[in-house]
């Protein structure tokens, strides 16, 4: 059975009142070779797998034009009135491109979904 040395570093702030000290403590930990694979026989295909749903939606923002309409962002996320509305009032901002037009940037979808956390 073979072992892996694993570094650990912890590093602690304590406040007094007029002071600040810092005391690192570093340990070395000897983990079982199965162990470490067994822990990566179960990660890789939650990580395989979160990659996935990440590449899907972002396959989805890279259909859209680089200013879409209103109706564009609704067929090609598959989302609707209330998620956009929901979307620029928290940073997708949108533009009026004509009379009936409007149209909102690609890169502000973007950074409305990353701040609001909706999932696609």
């Amino acid at each position: 059975m073979g072992l892996k040395l694993s570094e650990c570093n912890y590093s602690t702030v304590m406040k007094g009142v007029n002071d600040i000290s810092e005391v690192e403590v570093t340990t070395k930990v000897a983990i079982p070779d199965e162990i470490l694979e067994q822990i990566a026989e179960m990660v890789v295909p939650l990580v395989v797998e979160k990659l996935k749903d990440e590449m899907e939606v972002w396959t989805k923002f890279i259909d859209l034009p680089p200013c879409p309409s209103k109706s564009q962002i609704k067929k090609t996320l598959r989302i609707g009135d209330a998620t956009l509305d929901y979307l620029i009032a928290n940073g997708a901002t949108p533009m009026v491109w004509g009379e009936n037009t409007i149209r909102i940037q690609r890169s502000d979808l973007v950074k409305a979904f990353d701040n609001t956390k909706i999932k696609l």
